[in-house]
């Protein structure tokens, strides 16, 4: 049987760099340069070998695609970590909410 998906908004792939900033769950400064593996009106996912912790806060700041693309300033909330992201468990899969007043900042909306 297959799983269906919840979703209120579909995800969009991406490989876009973003830089990460927030507290580990050992309270040290988290400044962190990854990718976003896929982003939907409400959230995003991004690769992190970054100690985070569910319910933190974090700030974004994404590059997105082209190079010429003006970088776009987030903060989220962790709501989901995917220890399991990759073959060589360097990665978690960080689920990212978006701060709802932040929503309209995303690519997609302009």
């Amino acid at each position: 049987m297959a799983v269906r998906e919840k979703r209120m908004y579909p995800r969009t792939k991406a490989n876009w760099t973003v830089e990460v900033r927030g507290i580990s769950k050992d309270k040290q400064a988290i400044r962190e340069v990854s990718k976003i593996e896929d982003y939907s009106r409400t959230g995003a996912c991004v690769l992190s070998m970054s100690e985070v912790e569910l319910g933190s806060k974090v700030q974004l700041k994404i590059k997105p695609g082209h190079r010429a693309a003006t970088p776009v300033a987030m903060e989220g909330e962790v709501v989901r970590i995917d220890e399991n992201a990759d073959v060589g468990h360097m990665f978690k899969a960080v689920g990212i909410r978006w701060n709802p007043a932040d929503r309209s900042n995303m690519p997609e909306n302009k």
